[in-house]
C-alpha cells in the first residue's frame, strides 16, 4: 500500500457552514458496488451499507455545528490501485443540518481530532467553522457528543480507516485555532 494513500476507497462529505463550503475526506475500507448506495466491508468482514455508514457519521459531526451549517452530500470514491486516480461511485444526499447551541465563535475555526491507527500512525479529523470556547490543547475529559464521533470512527461495525489502511484505534487529542486561509477566503483581519 501507497503511504497516506486512500485507497481502497474514501468518502467525500461535502458541507456548508454560513460562511462557506468545505470539503471533508475520510478513507474507507473496501467499497463494493450494489444494491441501493453500495456497500463497504467492516472491520468484522461483514458487507454494511455504504448510506447507513455516512449517515451514521454526519448524524454524530452535526452536533457540533450550529444550525447554520449543514451536510447535504457524501460522494464514495474507489482507487484500482494506490496510484490510481480515483473514481466516483455513488453520491448520497444527506440532511444533517447542525443542532449545536453553543454560543461562540465559529466564523473561520478549526477543530482537529488527532487519532492513532492500529499501525501506530495518525489519522486527523478536521471540522471548519464550529463553534469554539477555548483554544487549549485538550487530551482527556471530551464531551459526550466528542466521544460519540469518536466511537463511531473507531467502530469495528463500521469501514472507517486511517490512510494507512489500519484501523482507527485511539484518540490523542483535539487542537482548536483559528484558520488562516479561511480568515483571508472571509475577508477578516
Amino acid at each position: 500500500m501507497a503511504e497516506h494513500s486512500l485507497y481502497p476507497a474514501f468518502v467525500v462529505f461535502d458541507y456548508q457552514s454560513a460562511y462557506g463550503f468545505h470539503k471533508m475526506t475520510i478513507p474507507t475500507r473496501e467499497y463494493v458496488v450494489g444494491s441501493g448506495a453500495g456497500e463497504f466491508l467492516n472491520w468484522n468482514e461483514v458487507a454494511v451499507a455504504a448510506d447507513d455508514m455516512v449517515e451514521a457519521l454526519a448524524a454524530k459531526l452535526k452536533v457540533m455545528y450550529k444550525d447554520t451549517a449543514n451536510f447535504a452530500l457524501a460522494t464514495v470514491y474507489t482507487k484500482e490501485t494506490p496510484e490510481a486516480l480515483p473514481l466516483p461511485r455513488v453520491s448520497i444526499e444527506l440532511t444533517a443540518v447542525g443542532t449545536s447551541t453553543d454560543t461562540s465563535s465559529d466564523k473561520a475555526t478549526q477543530r482537529t481530532y488527532t487519532f492513532r491507527s492500529l499501525d501506530f500512525n495518525h489519522f486527523k479529523l478536521v471540522l471548519l467553522d464550529t463553534p469554539i470556547s477555548s483554544f487549549e490543547r485538550v487530551v482527556s475529559g471530551f464531551s459526550s457528543a466528542e466521544n460519540d464521533i469518536f466511537t463511531i470512527l473507531t467502530l469495528e461495525d463500521w469501514a472507517w480507516q486511517a490512510r494507512d489502511g489500519a484501523r482507527i484505534e485511539t484518540t490523542i487529542s483535539l487542537t482548536c485555532c483559528l484558520n488562516k486561509r479561511l480568515r483571508r477566503e472571509y475577508r477578516m483581519a
